[in-house]
């Protein structure tokens, strides 16, 4: 069927290819009936995100800095009762809204001041992303691919390590796949009240956890979607872009956002006489983007951190390109797998450029693409698992396979240092090194024998082992090596009675072990008056 001609709207557009027979309630502009299946995937992708991320979370102490800083400012807002400005040390701290800390500190007063419960929030931000992912693709795609997407989101490391800290990122990617995905489905014609809600309201959260930077983002990438899917044949082509902008009901849109977000944002500017606005828009925002605060990296860093971060999905879908290809290729508006294709190929293409093209740089800053690589992941892994050519896999259990040997080999300095963790925690490294060699293995020889189902089964049963066992295990030898002495340090120093200082560096874990303020030395004056003070015993961080 050729495209259509005229100016029809975007939501009354035909599909030109038949859904499967096994999922008849695919077409455009029409959610699909859930059913039973449709809920147990749903409770097994919870209670499977439930045991990725929250065993271990408060077995390792604060891992400074950023770890540190959202865990002490929430911290300090609840000792004083304040809900509405953020400090850390004791002073304002605007780096980022108010969002996160009110979680953090709703945590606290259920589960008390502690690790666990700083780094609760983000922990259940992942599972709510994941379950969302699904959520959101299952009305595009069918049950298994929009499964086999959110395990794919669930196993990324980068994504596995960031739930286990008190960070933004992670509610930040959640908010933003909702918010994403829910507009995408306005434009398929998918449309609901409570869709339209959910979609804004994410959008709002993102401004109260971020700011409005993502919403940049997320614009970006809608309408670099609803250019490239245009219909050559369509003219005049500004019809095309107002059926866009109707479908995506912008001033209902705009009352919800405004609505949530613009409260908080008015208080603190009254509350600090316009301070925030100067230091959060201006310097935090503006200032990261040219290079003028810290965290400048050169353009290539996050080309090893997408390779490491986001593996071996990645690989996953360069391994069925052509497929891929093939899905956004075509004309976009005949099926919503392709359509969500394109869409998650723009999504991952534009956070990893902008983010590029920024001197500021954290590794942390790419984790919004993690949903749309996911998806691409995930309809890989559906396509070997219709097709009857499992052989390409391999290339994906190969870099397992060389990888746990080669470690083992090369790697004697590092092992020599691992042997000094705890018992416990060196049997949960080598038991999961075994295992996950021998699912990668096994997946290696399914593709071999052409048996693409139990290839891709032990595929991901291996992505998930290694994300449940190395990200808790490597974040607590992180601690263990790098940041337990100074927990030990500030606990011999309250024993003592002895008075706490930073000199050159900051230390909110000082702070959070301290409970309390440490001083700060900027210049050798500060350290000599300091020094001089003979009323109490001193420590010095330097």
């Amino acid at each position: 069927m050729p495209e259509p001609q005229d100016g029809t709207a975007v939501q009354q557009l035909k599909t030109t290819e038949q859904a499967p027979a096994s999922n008849p309630d695919r077409s455009q502009g029409r959610m699909p009936r859930w059913t039973s299946r449709d809920w147990l995937a749903l409770s097994l992708l919870a209670a499977l995100s439930l045991l990725l991320y929250l065993p271990g979370l408060g077995s390792y102490g604060i891992i400074d800095p950023s770890d540190g800083i959202y865990a002490e400012a929430a911290r300090e807002m609840l000792e004083r009762g304040d809900w509405l400005t953020p400090s850390a040390n004791y002073k304002p701290f605007f780096e980022k809204p108010i969002l996160i800390y009110w979680l953090i500190m709703c945590s606290y007063k259920v589960f008390g001041v502690a690790p666990f419960a700083a780094r609760l929030p983000a922990a259940l931000s992942a599972v709510a992303c994941v379950v969302s992912l699904f959520v959101l693709t299952r009305q595009m795609l069918s049950r298994r691919a929009a499964f086999l997407s959110a395990v794919c989101l669930a196993s990324m490391p980068l994504f596995a390590v960031i739930a286990h800290l008190s960070l933004t990122d992670l509610p930040l990617t959640f908010f933003m796949t909702v918010g994403g995905l829910g507009l995408l489905l306005h434009l398929r014609g998918k449309q609901s009240p409570a869709l339209t809600l959910a979609a804004y309201a994410s959008l709002a959260l993102i401004i109260l956890v971020k700011g409005p930077a993502p919403i940049v983002v997320l614009g970006l990438i809608l309408a670099a979607y609803v250019a490239l899917s245009k219909p050559r044949e369509l003219k005049p082509w500004y019809r095309w872009w107002g059926q866009g902008l109707a479908a995506v009901k912008p001033l209902a849109g705009t009352a919800i956002v405004l609505a949530v977000a613009a409260p908080w944002y008015v208080a603190e500017g009254i509350a600090t006489q316009g301070a925030f606005y100067y230091e959060f828009f201006v310097r935090q925002n503006l200032g990261r983007a040219v290079g003028a605060v810290n965290h400048q990296n050169p353009w290539w860093y996050y080309a090893p951190v997408f390779a490491v971060g986001f593996f071996p999905w990645w690989l996953v879908a360069c391994l069925n390109g052509r497929a891929l290809w093939s899905n956004i290729s075509k004309p976009v508006l005949s099926s919503d797998r392709r359509a969500l294709s394109l869409f998650s190929a723009v999504w991952v293409v534009i956070v990893v450029a902008l983010f590029s093209a920024m001197k500021a740089k954290l590794a942390t800053y790419i984790l919004p693409a993690a949903p749309g690589l996911a998806i691409l992941g995930g309809l890989t892994l559906d396509y070997w698992w219709r097709s009857k050519k499992g052989k390409s896999i391999i290339a994906f259990a190969l870099p397992f396979v060389i990888a746990v040997p080669a470690a083992l080999l090369f790697a004697r300095p590092a092992l020599e240092r691992l042997l000094t963790l705890p018992p416990e925690t060196l049997w949960i490294i080598g038991s999961a090194l075994a295992f996950v060699f021998l699912l990668s293995l096994a997946a290696g020889i399914f593709a071999l024998l052409n048996k693409p189902r139990k290839a891709v089964i032990s595929m991901v049963a291996a992505t998930l082992a290694a994300c449940a066992a190395f990200v808790p295990s490597g974040l607590f030898a992180d601690y263990w090596f790098s940041h337990k002495p100074l927990k030990e340090l500030v606990e011999r120093a309250q024993s003592d009675g002895a008075a706490i200082a930073l000199y050159l560096r900051d230390s909110p874990a000082a702070c959070f072990y301290r409970r309390g303020k440490v001083n700060e030395l900027y210049t050798l004056l500060d350290l000599k008056l300091y020094a001089q003070d003979q009323s109490r015993p001193k420590s010095l961080l330097v």
